[in-house]
């Protein structure tokens, strides 16, 4: 039994089902996290009320995630997205960054749908877990909508 976990960003996996993962670990389940969404730019990145660099946020996601992957004793593996904000400037705004998915993401999907599919032909997970989206972030709709595709192959 193998477990693959998408994550839509370094953090989802760990905060949304973090204890889930550690019970699979504790019964001698491997377990892989697979982020999705974790590549910024350089650029100077404002989110009201805080303003920081994009760099310095990549940077302590990573590190965050490194010890958190750690300390439940899970693998993972980095796809390298680009994070929405920084993918398209339609993001930027809050009521885009929470809406419906854009026609123009499905190649993003289909990518991320190929990406996963060779990372199961590896791993040949028995099960493959992926975010409900229910808060409609963008990212996490993008992950749940390559979720629905890959159970059609994978539990």
């Amino acid at each position: 039994m193998t477990i693959i976990c998408l994550s839509p960003h370094f953090d989802d996996a760990i905060l949304s089902c973090g204890g889930q993962l550690l019970q699979y670990r504790q019964a001698g389940t491997p377990v892989t996290i697979v982020n999705i969404v974790t590549r910024t730019t350089s650029q100077f990145y404002s989110s009201r009320p805080l303003k920081f660099k994009a760099q310095s946020l990549d940077y302590e996601r990573k590190e965050e995630e490194r010890q958190a992957i750690s300390l439940l004793d899970l693998q993972s593996e980095d796809l390298a997205l680009m994070d929405a904000p920084f993918r398209n400037p339609r993001y930027r705004s809050y009521h885009c960054l929470m809406g419906a998915i854009p026609q123009d993401e499905q190649t993003t999907i289909n990518k991320l749908v190929n990406q996963v599919q060779d990372i199961a032909f590896q791993l040949k997970p028995t099960l493959i877990l992926a975010p409900l989206a229910v808060g409609q972030h963008i990212d996490h709709q993008i992950v749940h909508q390559a979720g629905r595709i890959l159970q059609k192959e994978h539990p």
